[in-house]
């Protein structure tokens, strides 16, 4: 029951709000109207808003992390050993010039 009660009061964000406003107004609009699908698509907005789960349920869509950098590039005239990469000049960026 506490951890109910944690996911329920913690880390509100402006997404969650939209997404609880939005489930809202989805079931106000299906109760005015009375139409069951549209009050059924209601509670399941705004069961997302406030259980933080998503359309991937809990963390489903997170990307790992990857600490080692794959966007640096290494020149091969730099490279002393063709095949020994840790002595070449990493590349961040590349001017192109092209004359008219």
């Amino acid at each position: 029951m506490l951890q109910l009660k944690s996911i329920l009061l913690s880390n509100w964000t402006f997404t969650r709000f939209f997404r609880l406003a939005i489930g809202i107004m989805i079931l106000i609009q299906g109760y005015v109207y009375n139409q069951i699908e549209t009050i059924l698509m209601g509670y399941f907005f705004t069961g997302f808003a406030l259980f933080t789960t998503g359309y991937c349920g809990f963390g489903g869509c997170s990307i790992p992390a990857n600490n080692k950098n794959e966007n640096t590039l290494t020149t091969p005239e730099n490279n002393k050993n063709p095949g020994d990469s840790s002595t070449s000049t990493p590349v961040l960026f590349e001017e192109i010039i092209i004359n008219k």
